[in-house]
């Protein structure tokens, strides 16, 4: 699916972890590729501005630079396909039949840190549903908001959904 899935599994290390630093050999052992590919991946990285190399005491270490627009939008695409992979929005839109499923807050933003929540808002009717097994698949806590009528969703709220990404539905807030 992916074009190069080697040069994602090893830009999602720094997608997920954008606050750490890593080495080569730790990049390669977790994204169980050899070095001399890590390391040629880091330079096309580096190239395109995705990372920053820094060296202390001698020793290279990698980190995402959370500045870079391109970072920014492959982290938002990452996640709308970590997303859609894991079943969550196929298993929402089954179990609740709502109008919308929309992305919002810092993970469509670009913003989101290891700590960060995935945030949904629903427009249907509020069940009481499982989704650990989704938290878990995602390595992220899921913060879900339900409101059957869009009339009263609170402006600032309402601004938040507006720059947010609709995953499945359709949202008419006016």
């Amino acid at each position: 699916m992916l074009q190069n899935y080697n040069k994602y599994k090893l830009l999602k290390i720094f997608l997920e972890n954008p606050t750490e630093s890593f080495r080569l050999r730790e990049l390669s052992r977790l994204s169980k590729i050899s070095p001399p590919s890590v390391l040629n991946y880091l330079k096309e990285f580096e190239k395109e501005g995705l990372i920053e190399r820094y060296e202390k005491r001698e020793v290279p270490f990698y980190k995402a630079e959370l500045d870079n627009e391109d970072f920014r939008e492959y982290k938002k695409i990452s996640i709308l396909f970590e997303l859609h992979d894991s079943g969550l929005i196929t298993f929402l839109w089954e179990n609740i039949s709502p109008e919308a499923i929309i992305l919002y807050g810092s993970q469509i933003k670009g913003e989101s840190t290891e700590s960060s929540d995935i945030d949904l808002f629903i427009i249907g009717k509020e069940k009481n549903i499982n989704i650990e097994k989704f938290e878990k698949k995602l390595g992220r806590e899921i913060h879900i908001i339900f409101e059957e009528n869009p009339k009263n969703i609170p402006k600032e709220l309402k601004n938040n959904l507006i720059n947010g990404i609709v995953l499945k539905g359709y949202l008419n807030l006016f």
